[in-house]
């Protein structure tokens, strides 16, 4: 059963009980989590930083993903930015087809297409959209999936969705361990060079 993101508590999180090597880390104020509700918090939280700093866009990818910042930003540059970035979903497509998707795992897709969830991105007005229970039926349109429930819950939206397709040349999924990352990126810089 999937978890509600943290309505009421604070985004904060008492960081001496956490210990981190890292000075730059983010701990999200819920349990480590395949498909429970981290990727909704990591967007709410993301969301937050929008008070104090400007993005056009807020991403999700998970740690076994690598996207490569030639083809990436490439593509980047020619997305809509403020202000013309509104209701903005983009990553690459998962196209839901009659007859394919027919278990109970995958009935409760609404709208044609979801975004592949090892790398996805959307505007904040959306994040505003999809992160607010009095807007977005949450539990209603939660699925098993954290990238189906996060394309429902941005499918739900009552205005037209711009959306904007991503292709594997930009990223790369699964990359579990470390000799597989070393494969993919050797031929990123193999084609690209090494960053200056």
């Amino acid at each position: 059963e999937m978890v509600e993101t943290n309505d009421i508590e604070s985004m904060t999180l008492e960081t001496s009980a956490v210990h981190l090597n890292e000075s730059d880390a983010t701990v999200l104020n819920i349990k480590e989590n395949m498909n429970d509700g981290k990727s909704e918090t990591w967007l709410r939280y993301a969301l937050l930083l929008t008070q104090t700093h400007y993005f056009d866009y807020i991403a999700k990818m998970d740690t076994d993903t690598v996207a490569f910042p030639i083809p990436f930003l490439e593509k980047m540059v020619k997305w809509p930015r403020f202000p013309d970035n509104v209701r903005v979903y983009g990553g690459e497509y998962n196209i839901k087809r009659d007859g394919i998707h027919s278990d109970s795992y995958t009935k409760k897709i609404i709208g044609a297409t979801y975004m592949n969830g090892p790398l996805y991105w959307l505007s904040p007005d959306l994040i505003r959209y999809i992160t607010d229970p009095s807007q977005c039926n949450r539990t209603l349109l939660r699925t098993k999936a954290e990238d189906m429930t996060i394309g429902n819950y941005v499918n739900s939206h009552p205005l037209p969705i711009h959306r904007l397709r991503l292709s594997r040349k930009c990223y790369a999924h699964p990359l579990k361990e470390i000799w597989a990352f070393n494969k993919h990126w050797n031929k990123y810089l193999k084609r690209y060079g090494s960053p200056k």
